[in-house]
């Protein structure tokens, strides 16, 4: 059984990660101290529900972290994400680690296809024919392959919002351990 104030950290560290949500949205930025805010709820929490256990929590986080920070390094994810992911790991149980991963990945696939869609979408209500406002081509219309390339205002390498799909992963994660 779980202690009420273990609970009150966790959720402590949920507003972090709601916070870190927001700017995320705001300027694809996860400021270091809202990164620092999930790390002491976490790790308070797992300090008052596993005892002298806990460090088997900060294992693991630095276990996600360590790859986590060469995709860093390479930009191929954000670094602030890279941070958040693995501080997330210790609002829960070691032995729930891999749930929380895998619900944090498929937020990210559902932001990420929601993106994806937003650019179809834009892409659709475009006038047929080329961007130059030319005659429409053969394979402009709606049931070609064409209509499935992101509209053309998108911007190359759009950054997605990730802390967003953290934020739901561990929600998810917590409200169905509760």
């Amino acid at each position: 059984m779980m202690s009420s104030l273990a609970l009150l950290f966790e959720g402590a560290g949920l507003a972090g990660l709601a916070l870190a949500a927001v700017t995320d949205l705001r300027s694809r930025l996860i400021p270091n101290t809202l990164v620092l805010w999930v790390i002491a709820a976490g790790g308070a929490a797992r300090l008052l529900t596993a005892g002298p256990h806990a460090w088997l929590s900060l294992a693991i986080a630095g276990a996600v972290f360590a790859p986590l920070a060469v995709l860093a390094y390479r930009d191929l994810i954000g670094g602030g994400d890279a941070k958040m992911i693995p501080a997330a790991t210790l609002l829960v149980e070691p032995s729930q680690t891999f749930g929380l991963l895998l619900a944090i990945a498929v937020a990210g696939g559902a932001l990420s296809a929601f993106y994806w869609a937003k650019g179809i979408v834009g892409r659709s209500t475009a006038p047929a024919g080329d961007l130059a406002g030319g005659a429409p081509e053969p394979s402009s219309s709606p049931s070609s392959l064409a209509a499935f390339v992101p509209h053309p205002s998108a911007p190359a390498g759009v950054q997605l919002p990730y802390g967003v799909a953290i934020l739901a992963g561990v929600a998810f994660t917590l409200l169905r351990l509760a």
